[in-house]
């Protein structure tokens, strides 16, 4: 018997023993340059941005395209939030494809977020062509001479155009709308099922709010939160003016804010 008792006493004390091994290796591990091994230190993201395909002609789109990617670190991984130029915001991806009218220049904005905190980087993106600053090539106000030596008379009109974006896997019919500020008038064009730009001619001088229409009715319009780059957090959904003037296109007007919780556009015309 007390054999038995000496060897309950041995193994209790190997049990305390082990515990107390074990207690003291993770408490060196918690207070020393070992935890790091152990516990990844939680960090805030840094982010940059790569163009990782060169600007070719797409020849779906006859667009000049492009891929960016976003080099990120961080712990937790961060999560990055593109906005891209048709209206998306891609999350949590690490690279984007970018579409661009022959002249066209563009700021991508990209946001690496963890629950630590944030970072944003940026890249501009030029497509080849005469025109700069984000402006689509387009008539000027030029007087050409006819055949027979006559001066044509001046433009009397311009246009708006821009690309198209819907807010699902596909862009339905629209019509896109151009509401002259002053004078009152609306001025559209319908558009096909996933087309992806479009251009409301022959529009008199002038300022204008763009909206897009859905048949239902649902609306986009070309507002702060596009220029802000439809990013979360950015709230102004104020509309912008646009002005058109004769002989010339006002580019890159998209009407991608979606998003506008209290929407309070004219009526579809």
């Amino acid at each position: 018997m007390l054999l038995d008792h000496e060897n309950g006493y041995v193994k209790v004390l190997y049990v305390l023993s082990t515990i107390i091994i074990l207690l003291l290796i993770v408490l060196i591990v918690l207070l020393t340059p070992l935890k790091s091994l152990f516990i990844p230190e939680e960090t805030t993201p840094t982010i940059e941005l790569e163009v990782t395909e060169e600007m070719v002609i797409d020849p779906t789109t006859g667009r000049y395209r492009t891929v960016v990617t976003a080099v990120v670190s961080g712990n937790p991984e961060p999560t990055v939030r593109f906005n891209r130029n048709d209206g998306i915001d891609v999350v949590e991806s690490s690279s984007t494809l970018i579409l661009l009218s022959e002249g066209e220049s563009f700021s991508l904005v990209a946001i690496a977020e963890n629950k630590i905190g944030s970072k944003s980087a940026s890249i501009e993106l030029q497509a080849p062509g005469e025109e700069a600053n984000g402006s689509l090539p387009g008539p000027t106000a030029a007087e050409p001479e006819t055949e027979n030596g006559e001066t044509e008379p001046e433009a009397e009109f311009g246009s708006i155009s821009g690309s198209l974006s819907y807010p699902s896997e596909h862009i339905p019919p629209l019509r896109v709308t151009a509401f002259h500020l002053e004078e009152g008038h609306a001025y559209y064009v319908d558009t096909e099922e996933n087309q992806l730009t479009y251009v409301i001619e022959n529009l008199p001088p002038g300022t204008y709010n763009l909206v897009a229409y859905t048949d239902s009715g649902v609306a986009g319009a070309y507002s702060q939160f596009v220029l802000d780059g439809l990013l979360y957090g950015f709230d102004d959904h104020s509309l912008i003016p646009v002005t058109v003037t004769a002989g010339h296109d006002t580019g890159n007007i998209d009407p991608a804010d979606w998003y506008d919780p209290d929407p309070s556009y004219p009526p579809r015309p």
